[in-house]
């Protein structure tokens, strides 16, 4: 069961703190905001007998900082939630979310300090329901320098060093890891860097027993293009981890990445992964992601520099977490393709559209599975005020190591009401339902909801970071 926010992550202070050092009052915003949900269930268990109608209250308070200047950059949305269950199906708890990035510009163009920081609830198997008691708190923290020592104009060789942890309570998968790398940088254009990487990181396991330590080197080519109107990213490579129990492990790595906005409002990208993963290590990839955070080569060759995505982010995922927490190795295939439009402004109907297909291999936990899935969304404003929303999306999951299988829909409607520059109204309702080849795993569960929130700025809504 979910009980707290866990260990309190003093990276989020600091990502804050970044502003005052770049000596202006002004540097960076800070708005704050707070809220209340009310969602009925007619299953609070997602069991298939049983089922327990219940009330959910959510009090929601939190808060966002952003800063875009010349010695700092930083992005933080941090927002704590308390539940209760009118009914008592499952005890009061409380819980959260967070993102942060931030660097500092010690002496820019050479020397920088980068912190990052995410925090989600992941489930603990994924062949249990998502109900609190299979839900944890996890919390991934990396920080370290980052040098730079030019040849040319063009070229460059980049080296540095992160310390991180992963923290989950209640459970198994905490570390603490540590690394360098080097990087050689080649900038053939104004908007191209080529690069060749070399990384290596030390994992140390909390549970020597269940998992073991080990080493990972990984060396690979990559190149990424930005321009006004496009994304892409391309890296290829081997990876080789070293394990104090068990055998050495080989593979090939492959990230890729490609973005195109075709006009101000309608957009399509694909993103696919192979390789070896971590929970720890997948789930702070994500959060780059949410948080905008650039690349070492566009931040320190170029200082270029955009805000973070919104509603693409929903749509965009870069093949992060698997949704699980473990502290295993995986070797992970992802492939995720997306198409939006009328996203940029309330004024036209919008659609967005999303499929993916996954496949996990875990070295020694019997969690092997492969999944995919989609889904979509058609958006209309009736007017500046309200926006409407229908929904639905799906998901086969096909478990390798128990003989089940998995297929979950879900289908609703949503109505946003912006009462104010500073108010946000919802109300949503929507129907899910599970069928397995286990028919003890099926339900059927509808849910309604409201909430309303207040927050002091724009960038910042406590119900739109969930």
């Amino acid at each position: 069961m979910i009980r707290s926010w866990g260990r309190t992550s003093s990276t989020l202070v600091l990502l804050v703190g970044l502003g005052a050092m770049s000596n202006r009052a002004d540097a960076g915003d800070f708005a704050w905001g707070a809220g209340y949900i009310g969602e009925y269930t007619t299953n609070a268990t997602l069991s298939r007998a049983n089922q327990i109608h219940d009330w959910i209250n959510t009090g929601l308070l939190g808060f966002g900082y952003r800063e875009l200047t010349g010695d700092v950059q930083a992005f933080v949305q941090a927002t704590a939630e308390y539940r209760n269950y009118a009914r008592g199906t499952y005890p009061d708890y409380t819980t959260g979310i967070a993102d942060a990035f931030g660097i500092w510009h010690v002496a820019p163009g050479q020397f920088a300090w980068l912190a990052e920081d995410t925090y989600r609830q992941l489930q603990r198997t994924a062949t249990a329901p998502a109900t609190p008691d299979n839900f944890t708190n996890v919390n991934v923290i990396s920080t370290g320098p980052d040098v730079l020592l030019r040849f040319t104009p063009v070229s460059a060789l980049q080296i540095g060093g992160r310390v991180g942890s992963v923290n989950e309570r209640g459970g198994d998968a905490d570390n603490v890891n540590f690394g360098y790398y080097g990087r050689l940088l080649y900038v053939t254009s104004p908007t191209t860097v080529l690069s060749l990487n070399f990384e290596q990181l030390s994992v140390n396991m909390a549970n020597d027993v269940a998992y073991t330590d080990y080493t990972r080197y990984d060396a690979f080519f990559a190149i990424s293009q930005n321009t006004p109107t496009s994304a892409f990213s391309l890296d290829l490579g081997r990876t080789l981890l070293q394990r104090e129990r068990g055998d050495d492990l080989v593979g090939n790595r492959g990230r890729l990445f490609w973005n195109r906005q075709a006009t101000i409002e309608t957009g399509y990208g694909l993103a696919a992964r192979a390789g070896y993963g971590d929970s720890g290590t997948d789930l702070l990839g994500a959060s780059r992601f949410f948080t905008g955070a650039p690349t070492s080569a566009d931040l320190l060759l170029t200082s270029r520099r955009t805000a973070p995505p919104s509603t693409l982010s929903t749509l965009a995922l870069t093949g992060g977490p698997t949704g699980t927490i473990s502290g295993d190795i995986y070797f992970d295939k992802r492939v995720d393709v997306y198409v939006y439009s009328g996203y940029a402004g309330a004024t036209t109907v919008g659609t967005g559209l999303r499929g993916f297909w996954q496949k996990l291999d875990y070295e020694t936990t019997p969690n092997d599975r492969t999944e995919y899935g989609g889904y979509a969304e058609v958006f209309r404003p009736f007017y500046y005020q309200l926006i409407g929303t229908l929904f639905a999306n799906g998901r086969r999951i096909e478990f390798t190591d128990i003989a089940r299988d998995d297929t979950e829909w879900q289908a609703g409607v949503r109505l946003q009401f912006r009462y104010s520059a500073d108010v946000l109204i919802f109300l949503e309702g929507r129907h899910t339902e599970r069928s397995s080849s286990d028919p003890a795993f099926e339900y059927k569960e509808t849910r309604g909801l409201i909430s309303i929130s207040y927050s002091t700025a724009p960038f910042y809504n406590p119900m739109l970071t969930r």
